[in-house]
């Protein structure tokens, strides 16, 4: 009997220098298309899109979630802290998630927790909710936002 998986798998993708396989979504959609297993999907890093990839957040969003192989978001800023804690700007990334009807698992993930991991945590999740709260009159529901 074969293996059945209750969620999509992920193939994740860096930039150089940390990795020098699968660098793009793109390179990620290759893989898992040759593959052919349905299962399999990837997923969109903000930290790593904003590093290594030519086009922006958002634009990434838009080309890639229509077809099906994002499964899954991972929202930290190109400095590896915490959304609201650097440069990457989150509103059009939300609101391009919004737009497209992204109705799966949108986490954060910081790779430096300052000053800590609880207030890196809240902090982030407080910076997130006030966008999805500013985007509240037209685009998002009381039940889209974070907990």
């Amino acid at each position: 009997m074969p293996l059945k998986l209750a969620s999509p798998m992920f193939s994740s993708r860096w930039p150089p220098p940390d990795t020098n396989f699968i660098n793009t979504v793109a390179d990620a959609v290759q893989l898992i298309t040759s593959i052919g297993n349905s299962v399999l999907r990837t997923m969109i890093d903000t930290c790593a899109a904003g590093i290594g990839e030519a086009s922006s957040i958002p634009q990434l969003i838009d080309q890639w979630l229509p077809t099906g192989t994002v499964a899954h978001v991972h929202l930290n800023d190109i400095n590896r802290l915490a959304p609201g804690q650097g440069r990457v700007a989150f509103a059009p990334i939300l609101t391009v998630l919004l737009r497209n009807g992204y109705a799966g698992v949108a986490a954060v993930e910081p790779f430096k927790y300052q000053p800590d991991g609880p207030t890196a945590t809240a902090r982030a999740i407080g910076y997130l909710n006030g966008i999805l709260e500013g985007l509240s009159t037209t685009t998002c529901t009381a039940t889209q936002r974070l907990s």
